[in-house]
């Protein structure tokens, strides 16, 4: 199924001014209020996610609890990728129902295994170069976690709203 996402405005490459935050928060709630889809609500989602932490790509993770697997749903620039429940940093995330915030993935102690055995290796067979991550569990109606967003940033220098982020 070829997928429609938004491509993030070079110029929003930088830190969102307060007033700009609002107007992707409010943009995107009224597209996701007005979908009926599925797949392309999550779409949005992500969209919405990478053009707010003006992060380079962002992938949506769903749980199937009956293959104990993780698959990605939604993935700007990869496609689909099926791993076990508990691999890498969205399987931490996900087993210990906690959000995962790394500053620097190059320098980061806590998720060093976890680093070297996912963004660090692709990073060596891409060539691209993660500086900090975000990995956040999300929930069904009922409570539940059915998946996560894994936001990549490589900007040099964190956005305000990381910062803040970082900070809670």
């Amino acid at each position: 199924m070829e997928q429609e996402h938004t491509t993030i405005n070079p110029r929003l490459k930088k830190d969102l001014e307060p007033e700009e935050m609002l107007r992707v928060i409010f943009d995107y709630a009224a597209k996701i209020a007005n979908e009926r889809t599925l797949d392309k609500v999550l779409m949005l989602m992500a969209d919405m996610g990478r053009e707010m932490i003006v992060s380079d790509r962002c992938t949506v993770w769903l749980l199937d609890t009956q293959k104990n697997e993780l698959w990605s749903k939604v993935a700007h620039g990869l496609d689909e990728i099926r791993i076990p429940s508990s691999a890498g940093l969205v399987g931490y995330a996900v087993t210990n129902d906690q959000a995962v915030f790394i500053h620097d993935a190059y320098t980061n102690e806590e998720y060093k295994s976890y680093l070297q055995n996912g963004a660090l290796r692709t990073d060596q067979q891409t060539g691209y170069r993660t500086k900090a991550l975000m990995v956040i569990p999300f929930r069904n109606s009922q409570g539940e976690i059915m998946g996560l967003t894994k936001l990549l940033i490589s900007l040099p220098q964190p956005s305000n709203f990381l910062i803040k982020i970082w900070s809670i």
